[in-house]
Formats: structure tokens, C-alpha cells, sequence
């Protein structure tokens, strides 16, 4: 086999040791061409043993020519081929940002939904001028679209690829991965661009719950299970993202929109997002800077005046009267002397009555008030007001109460207000 077109000069095509991806018949390194960094796909001829492998290899270098004549944002780019020896090498752009179904799984990324519809798109936009070129990818899955610049995705890898003309608008193989084929190609049914489109919605349903997606038996005729699904569809999941995946999805390949369809629905709702997304980076924990305004005593503050009921907020003097009433009974507690009457070491009637007083002007505040011995049982009231009975919080982790300093108790108020 001799490759005439778009020849690599091979002597400065220089090859890392260590291959980063492989598959059927290939392996893929990093390397360098005239010192421009460049992704190797490297062949080996006598693994392409039977004619199919010869018809589809080739089949990938004329689709690869084809699209480097005009090239597109979202199409990974050719550079050229070369051949020595045994051996063939496909020379495409290095895209140092790792596929995408890797990137989905890996939980330390933060990906809004806002950066989520814009992959969409990309994804949607490269494959809708694919379509314009008459060519079916039919491997479009999450670790065939590459991550460039600014989550720019390209799509890659078209070794199952194919230009469809008017003589033969349809196929019968059988490619692609089980988990993004539309039923129509795992049944072995004739199928078209729209099984591109499935494929797509599968990607789109990773996009939305950032996990793999579920094996598709035969006795649901590899459709999806949807009761499986809708456990791990995220609450906030824009609902249009969603319908658009499940339109994307439908078992019939005809009611299935087109890209071009999925573009402009995309754009629709990028807008809509961008509405209601603040400007600016986003926050993942709430960081307090040095400020006379947020000391720890303005804040233990703050956090008390945001736990009272709005029909208390009128009582806020009569509250600050009763914070320094018990604080003088704390300051006070164990001192003989105490000129307030109370004394907690014995249980005189003085010290009940006293007790009775301020109980009933905390339940201006919170009905579940203790007895206001100190300031930490006040905090302990607010902190187990939104606890269950049995003193845990909403993750299940035990919480206790009373008698701990302020600085603890203003710790476990923040939990609550984030």
C-alpha cells in the first residue's frame, strides 16, 4: 500500500517511547513533527490480516484527507501519513486534555451545567458538519471527543467512519461500542445518520448524570431502562438538557431530530443559562477574608440574628437584654455573691424562679430553648433546631449539644447556613 498524498517526511517525525492509547489494530504515542508537538497513531501492517481491516484503514485515510481540506473547530486535524517499513503512522493534532468520558467520571473537575450544554454543542456542531460532508462517525462515544483549550471538545478516531452517498444511503455493519449504539445497529437493521444521533444522546445522558452508562439488554430490546435511569438524573438538571438526551434516545430512528435540530435548541438553551448563571468563577466553599466586619464574635452574631423567626425580629432589644442576662448568670455562675439570686449549686427557690424568667423570654426566640444556665446551651437550641429527634444531622453524623465553647457552636452554624 503506498500513500502518495499528504506525505510526512517520516525522518523528522519523532515518537515517544511510551504509548498513551491503543486499540484493534493500533497504537497511539505522542511525538513531534519538525519539533510541533503531533499525536501518532501507529500501525502495524501485518496486524491488518484480513481485507476489512485494509477496507476500513483506508476508509479512515480518505475521510481524514477529506476533512483537512476545509477542516472544522470540533474535527480533530489532520497533518499527513506516513509509511517505513512495516509499519504505517497517522499524524493528527496533539490534544493534551484527556477524552471526555475520563474527565466525566473524575468528580475533582466541576462542571456546571452552563460548560456541560457548551460540550454539547461543540460536540453537536462537529458532528453536524460531519453530516453535511455525507459522514457517518458511527463510534461517537465520550472517549472518542478530546478536550482542547478552554473545554473545547474535537472529535476523533474515525476508523469506523464512512461516507454515505446516493447510491448507498444506508449500512448493515455492525461498529461501534455496545454501550452508544442505537438498537437499530445492534439489531443488525439498516440504518443511517440517525443512529449518529442516538449515540449522541447517550453521551449527552454521561454529560447529565457523570457516570457510565447502564448495560441495554436484549429483552428490553437494548433500549433504555428508564426506572434505572431516573435514579441518577440530578434535581437540577435543566429540563430541556433533558428532554433534548431523551428525544435523542427514541427507540425509532425517525423521530429522532437532526443535528442541526440539536444545534439550534442547544443555543436556545446556552442563553438561557448564561441568564441565570452569575458572572465570575464558580464558588465551590464559602471563604470568610480578613475583615474587621467578619471577626469571629460579628460572625457568631450574624449566625444568631439569621436563626431567628421574622416575627421575632421586632424583639431584637428584648433579645440582646436576655443574651446579657445570661451571660451575667454565666459569669456569675459559681461566685457566692451572685447578685442576681441565681446559684446553681443549689436549688433554692430564688434560683427556679429565676430559671422560669428566662426560659419564658427565650421562647421568643425558639420554642426548644434549654434552660439558659450559659450562652453554649442558647447555641445548643439553634444548632438542634433543624436536627432530627434524635440529635443527627442530615448525613447521618452524630451531633451533641451543650456546654461547648462558642467557637464550636459558630463552626456547626456555618454548616447550617451553606
Amino acid at each position: 500500500m503506498k500513500i502518495k498524498d499528504f506525505n510526512i517526511e517520516c525522518d523528522n517525525l519523532k515518537i515517544e517511547e511510551n504509548e498513551f492509547s491503543k486499540g484493534s489494530f493500533a497504537k497511539v504515542y505522542k511525538g513531534s513533527y519538525y519539533g510541533n508537538p503531533v499525536c501518532v497513531k501507529v500501525i502495524k501492517k501485518d496486524t491488518l490480516i484480513d481485507k476489512e481491516s485494509w477496507v476500513f484503514l483506508k476508509r479512515e485515510i480518505g475521510i481524514l484527507k477529506n476533512l483537512l481540506n476545509q477542516g472544522h473547530k470540533n474535527i480533530i486535524r489532520f497533518i499527513g501519513i506516513g509509511e517505513k517499513d512495516s509499519l504505517l503512522f497517522l499524524v493528527t493534532e496533539l490534544i493534551n486534555g484527556g477524552d471526555l468520558g475520563n474527565i466525566l467520571l473524575d468528580h475533582k473537575f466541576h462542571i456546571p451545567w452552563s460548560l456541560r450544554v457548551k460540550i454539547a454543542k461543540d460536540i453537536a456542531e462537529g458532528m453536524e458538519y460531519l453530516h453535511s460532508k455525507q459522514i457517518m462517525h458511527r463510534d461517537l462515544k465520550s472517549n472518542n471527543l478530546l478536550l482542547g483549550r478552554n473545554w473545547t471538545i474535537k472529535i476523533c478516531d474515525f476508523g469506523f467512519a464512512k461516507e454515505i452517498t446516493i447510491q448507498n444511503p444506508l449500512s448493515m455493519t455492525i461498529c461501534g461500542t455496545d454501550e452508544f449504539m442505537s438498537p437499530e445497529v445492534i439489531l443488525g437493521i439498516q440504518y443511517s445518520y440517525s443512529a449518529d444521533i442516538y449515540s449522541f444522546g447517550m453521551v449527552l445522558l454521561e454529560l447529565i448524570t457523570r457516570s457510565k452508562l447502564d448495560e441495554r439488554l436484549p429483552q428490553n430490546n437494548f433500549d433504555i431502562d428508564y426506572e434505572e435511569l431516573q435514579n441518577k438524573i440530578p434535581s437540577e438538571c435543566p429540563r430541556e438538557f433533558l428532554e433534548l438526551s431523551m428525544k435523542c434516545c427514541n427507540y425509532d430512528p425517525n423521530d429522532r431530530p437532526s443535528f442541526t435540530d440539536i444545534v439550534q435548541t442547544l443555543d436556545q438553551l446556552a442563553i438561557k443559562l448564561v441568564k441565570e448563571t452569575p458572572d465570575g468563577p464558580y464558588p465551590s466553599t464559602p471563604i470568610v477574608v480578613s475583615n474587621p466586619h467578619f471577626d469571629d464574635q460579628s460572625i457568631n452574631d450574624w449566625c444568631m440574628l439569621s436563626l431567628i423567626p421574622d416575627d421575632c425580629l421586632e424583639n431584637l432589644n428584648e433579645f440582646a437584654e436576655i443574651e446579657n442576662n445570661i451571660n451575667n448568670n454565666n459569669n456569675n455562675n459559681n461566685n457566692n455573691n451572685n447578685k442576681n439570686n441565681i446559684n446553681n449549686n443549689n436549688n433554692n427557690n430564688n434560683n427556679n424562679n429565676n430559671n422560669n424568667n428566662n426560659n419564658n423570654n427565650c421562647k421568643v426566640i425558639c420554642e426548644n430553648c434549654a434552660s439558659p444556665q450559659s450562652t453554649s446551651s442558647v447555641n445548643s437550641s439553634f444548632s438542634n433546631s433543624s436536627l432530627g429527634s434524635n440529635g443527627s444531622n442530615s448525613s447521618g453524623t452524630s451531633t451533641s449539644s451543650g456546654g461547648k465553647k462558642r467557637s464550636q457552636k459558630r463552626k456547626s452554624w456555618k454548616c447550617l447556613i451553606n
